[in-house]
């Protein structure tokens, strides 16, 4: 072994060590670049929806609740349907609207409109708190955003919107592959 090393020039070999040090900052460095962009994708999807979801509680305040409602029973000539509608295939997810009495208003999936849905979240929004957006597996978010009466506090609908966020998770496996070919 020092018969070789006596051969190769210490520059060669301290230009080796720099080399393998570098790429390892570098992959280090990648890796976390990568899952910052995820997260920052992640946290402006959820900015996006909220302002989405603020702009419908305004809506609903100025057309009236019952005017998005999806039951059969309601005056079909007032329906707003159509923009719950278009909310929820821009989110690619699911919008329901859910009154105080926690009776499902509208569902975009049309599955659970008519029917009461209460969990211990709603229970805490309808009261007034602020409920922090959550993650659904892998690939969606929730948010839940309170229809707050003019110049009250009260709550007198609440929406849930539930977005994907499969194009960020994309783009980040998308640098990452691109990580991995500069290695």
């Amino acid at each position: 072994m020092r018969k070789i090393l006596r051969y190769i020039p210490f520059s060669i070999i301290l230009g080796l060590l720099i080399l393998i040090i570098m790429s390892i900052f570098m992959a280090i460095g990648t890796a976390r670049l990568c899952t910052a962009y995820e997260k920052r994708a992640v946290e402006q999807r959820v900015a996006f929806v909220e302002d989405k979801c603020s702009i419908l509680a305004n809506q609903i305040l100025n057309n009236g609740i019952t005017s998005y409602s999806m039951l059969s029973d309601a005056d079909t000539s007032d329906l707003k349907v159509d923009e719950l509608e278009q909310f929820a295939v821009e989110l690619e997810g699911r919008v329901m609207i859910i009154d105080r009495n926690f009776h499902i208003l509208a569902d975009t999936y049309k599955w659970y409109s008519g029917r009461f849905f209460m969990s211990n979240e709603m229970i805490r929004a309808i009261n007034g708190e602020e409920i922090e957006s959550k993650h659904i597996g892998d690939s969606y978010i929730q948010v839940m955003t309170g229809v707050h009466e003019p110049g009250s506090k009260k709550i007198t609908a609440i929406i849930i919107a539930t977005a994907s966020i499969r194009d960020s998770m994309r783009m980040g496996d998308y640098l990452r592959s691109q990580r991995a070919t500069l290695y």
